[in-house]
């Protein structure tokens, strides 16, 4: 048995990356009640930056490499945010008056706040 759940070495995988990614993203939805599309990528690029950094990359196309892994960690991430997710609720669309037009759409699930498992998307 692992004496510790993530290492640089694990961090340094896709699947740890990703799984690291979820992970930190839905602790901050689920506590701080904020959910971003744009955090995740955040973590995601934070993450493999400075396991590129911890690693002892040194010149700047490492770098630019470790941003395009960060988009790849991001994509793998939504998909396994989305297959663990709860199904979006389906309903018909709450009628607006004319003055609502244009509004964002009302959420029709009677969820208050976000869950550790809620769609980022």
């Amino acid at each position: 048995m692992p004496q510790e759940l993530f290492t640089l070495t694990t961090l340094g995988t896709l699947a740890g990356a990703t799984g690291a990614t979820v992970i930190v993203g839905n602790t901050i939805q689920s506590v701080a009640n904020y959910g971003a599309k744009w955090l995740s990528l955040v973590i995601a690029e934070l993450i493999i930056v400075a396991v590129a950094f911890f690693a002892g990359a040194t010149d700047v196309s490492a770098y630019f490499v470790a941003l395009l892994n960060g988009c790849l960690v991001y994509a793998s991430a939504i998909g396994l945010n989305t297959m663990t997710s709860p199904a979006q609720p389906l309903g018909s669309p709450i009628p607006r008056s004319t003055n609502q037009v244009g509004l964002p759409p009302q959420d029709i699930s009677g969820s208050r706040g976000r869950g550790f498992w809620n769609r980022w998307w």
